[in-house]
């Protein structure tokens, strides 16, 4: 048999008074998906805006998964129905198995046949240079390419 004890705080005029009840620890909730494939939530974090991207890789240095972030430049969209077409810059890496993402553009269009504003392919080379010395200061390898669908 056992017996409940309600521990006794005092409060320094020789009263005592009870001790404030601590709450019980919460179990985590399961996480069906993990549970299921033995893997984490698939999640991506998208960004749009270049410098608050590299404000998370910078934070994130330390901790990115197999110390590579993959980036390509592209014009977009990539078919030729479109009239108007945009430069942009796709960089991302893996953090806690999430996928952390910059989808920016220049947004200077030009017509299809045409070769991009020139404002627009310097942005375009500015980014792309900040980003390879920021990879390379964090002893990080910048590779092409994109992640694909989670």
């Amino acid at each position: 048999m056992t017996t409940k004890t309600e521990e006794i705080a005092t409060t320094g005029d020789d009263e005592q008074a009870p001790a404030a009840a601590t709450a019980p620890a919460r179990e985590p909730r399961p996480n069906k998906h993990r549970a299921a494939t033995g893997t984490g939530p698939q999640v991506r974090v998208t960004f749009t805006d270049f410098d608050e991207f590299m404000q998370e890789l910078i934070g994130d240095a330390t901790v990115i998964e197999e110390g590579i972030v993959r980036a390509v430049a592209r014009s977009w969209p990539e078919t030729t129905q479109y009239v108007e077409r945009e430069l942009q810059l796709i960089a991302g890496y893996v953090v806690r198995g999430q996928v952390v993402e910059l989808v920016a553009s220049t947004a200077r269009f030009w017509s299809a046949g045409e070769s991009p504003d020139e404002g627009a392919a310097n942005e375009l080379a500015e980014w792309e240079e900040t980003l390879r010395t920021t990879v390379e200061a964090g002893g990080l390898q910048l590779r092409a390419g994109r992640f694909g669908a989670l």
